[in-house]
């Protein structure tokens, strides 16, 4: 018999209130880590750094509403270029 695994409980973004995020309360955006696509919803999801060292999952929605240079920047840091 195999250890049974227990699976991390963690809050999804959908749970939240908009305000509980570290961006709408004004915390400074350092960079964005990834982007996954949420597995309930598939609603698309940013991991942000923030500055003060912290980061959290945010709906893309409300990263391109409070920090759409900082999302442009992850996407076309991504964009490759095919040779035809």
């Amino acid at each position: 018999n195999e250890p049974t695994q227990k699976k991390a409980t963690v809050e999804t973004p959908k749970e939240k209130p908009k305000e509980s995020y570290g961006i709408t309360r004004s915390d400074a955006v350092d960079f964005i880590i990834g982007v996954k696509k949420d597995e309930h919803d598939e609603e698309l999801e940013a991991l942000v750094k923030y500055k003060n060292g912290n980061d959290e999952f945010i709906p893309t929605s409300i990263v391109a509403e409070l920090a759409p240079k900082d999302l442009i920047q992850y996407y076309e840091s991504r964009l490759r270029f095919l040779q035809a």
